[in-house]
């Protein structure tokens, strides 16, 4: 795709002139990400905005940490924005925990506990898988279910309009009653679509079905590098490193597959790189220039919910937008047969931009990696038609025996 991932050896560029240009893609980027975190939170001044989203790119191995910290009581961690920013940790049991501080590069950030949660995280994620079926049974038309752990509570996307959400209103105490959540409808959401098949320039392409590639990774079993795509995408693919060339002409050449998990919580194929070609842990973010890309430095599992997130697809380009939820069940994108669990990370955002094509793109937040694109829900393409993104964090891509590079 114009594409977003990172580049195969491509060499030879004066140092100054690439330095000018990661300056100006970084600048840009920035923009970008301001522009979208104030449609969100328009209380917050331009100046507050970069600081916050600054001490946020430093937030993630902190939240990491709290979650292994707490694991046996851990139910959600969200990225707080008002009164300030803070990050709130929820957890299963009354034991009071104390705040505390976090200090980074770019500043502090307070940390608040929440208890008396009903469920860990885990058993709040059975809890919709086992509840789902009985959802599917009684509200025909289900495009998804997001859950949202700290809460305690599931919203149930439907396909129908406001007197069909209406009439279903009836079956939530029946749901509520067997599930122990609460339960609240969101209707006229059309079902997710897997985000393949665009047309344009591509990074892999096979015949006219066009995905982008992710992360690269390190297989630990053989100490192989590779790079990982979505698994809906087609095995066999031609990697294109569209816009760049080598000895004046466009580097293209097959990839080689590897293997591939396609269920209700991943969606993730891996290749290898043919001879002298290699791979490097770099990002295009808000152009496709050769000499603005952005290196990826920590890989992390997931991300925490209400915290931004950017990629950049082929036809929808570089975009924005939040975390709504890390628990969310895109319906009907898991396979013919296979029902969706709820392991995947829902993202939203006024500005923000998918469509086809976008199957396997890495996301990120500035130089951390999250996990890779799924499906969508778009309107059109553009800033603001992307009503909804599906990612697959990128923690799920131990189940290959793959890590980051």
């Amino acid at each position: 795709m114009k594409r977003m991932a990172w580049l195969l050896m491509v060499a030879g560029v004066a140092g100054s002139g690439v330095a000018a240009a990661q300056d100006a893609e970084t600048d840009e980027e920035l923009a970008v990400a301001v522009k979208a975190y104030m449609a969100g939170h328009d209380q917050v001044t331009m100046d507050e905005a970069v600081r916050r989203l600054q001490v946020q790119a430093e937030l993630a191995p902190f939240s990491e940490n709290l979650q292994g910290e707490f694991a046996e009581r851990f139910t959600a961690i969200r990225l707080m924005h008002a009164p300030d920013q803070y990050i709130r940790v929820d957890l299963k049991g009354d034991r009071p925990v104390p705040s505390r501080v976090i200090r980074t590069a770019s500043g502090e950030t307070r940390v608040e506990f929440r208890v008396g949660r009903t469920f860990t995280q885990e058993e709040f994620r059975t809890r919709i898988k086992d509840t789902a079926p009985l959802i599917r049974s009684l509200i025909p038309g289900v495009s998804g279910i997001t859950g949202f752990a700290g809460d305690n509570r599931v919203v149930v996307s439907i396909e129908g309009n406001a007197d069909e959400a209406a009439r279903y209103a009836r079956v939530l105490p029946k749901i509520e009653r067997v599930s122990g959540l609460k339960v609240e409808l969101e209707h006229s959401q059309g079902r997710e679509s897997n985000a393949s098949n665009a047309s344009g320039g591509a990074v892999l392409q096979n015949n006219n079905d066009y995905c982008t590639t992710g992360f690269a990774v390190l297989h630990k079993a053989t100490n192989t590098r590779g790079i990982i795509t979505a698994a809906h995408c087609p095995d066999a693919l031609i990697y294109g490193n569209y816009g760049s060339t080598q000895n004046n002409t466009k580097v293209t050449f097959p990839l080689t597959f590897q293997n591939a998990i396609f269920d209700g919580s991943h969606d993730v194929q891996w290749h290898t790189i043919p001879a002298p070609h290699g791979v490097t842990q770099e990002v295009f973010g808000s152009s496709n220039s050769e000499y603005g890309k952005r290196s990826i430095m920590f890989m992390y599992a997931a991300p925490m919910e209400d915290s931004n997130l950017c990629f950049r697809g082929a036809v929808s380009g570089y975009s924005c937008g939040r975390v709504v939820s890390v628990t969310h069940v895109p319906e009907g994108t898991c396979g013919a047969s296979i029902a969706c669990n709820p392991d995947w990370v829902r993202v939203e955002g006024s500005a923000l931009s998918c469509t086809g094509g976008d199957s396997g793109a890495a996301v990120f937040w500035q130089n951390s990696g999250f996990g890779i694109v799924k499906s969508g829900k778009w309107t059109g393409v553009g800033a603001g038609n992307c009503d909804r993104l599906t990612v697959m964090p990128f923690g799920r891509v131990s189940a290959l025996g793959l890590r980051g590079l």
